[in-house]
């Protein structure tokens, strides 16, 4: 699941971002990382083009050197692992525009978004 601190934001606010990814099933899961990054959020202004085709506006990733160092996380059945995190709203983000910010993680191997996702939609002022 992903909650925010807000739901209607503005260039300059700080959004915080709190993803909880549960293991729902009977035995533990292992999940292998092929970096230091172990989950990314992305903000990408809603359209009509399908989710995959569309250019995030903000992505926690860009810009970020992530040590390679493969990681491996055991979440026990019913376990949960809590990520939290905030973004300064840039002025890149268009008044008026609706915005999909999408959290998942980063498995090896995995494409992006496909493993553990969540998303809300934000209104900017």
């Amino acid at each position: 699941s992903l909650t925010l601190s807000k739901t209607t934001i503005a260039p300059g606010d700080v959004l915080r971002y709190s993803y909880v990814v549960t293991n729902p099933n009977r035995q533990p899961v292992t999940l292998q990382f092929g970096s230091a990054q172990t989950f990314d959020v992305w903000a990408t202004p809603v359209s009509r083009q399908p989710s995959a085709t569309r250019i995030p506006g903000w992505r926690l990733g860009d810009g970020v050197m992530w040590t390679q160092a493969v990681q491996q996380v055991t979440l026990q059945p019913g376990e949960q692992k809590t990520f939290t995190g905030s973004w300064r709203v840039g002025s890149g983000i268009t008044s008026g525009q609706a915005l999909d910010v999408s959290a998942f993680l980063t498995t090896a191997g995995a494409k992006p978004g496909a493993v553990g996702g969540a998303s809300v939609r934000v209104s900017v002022q």
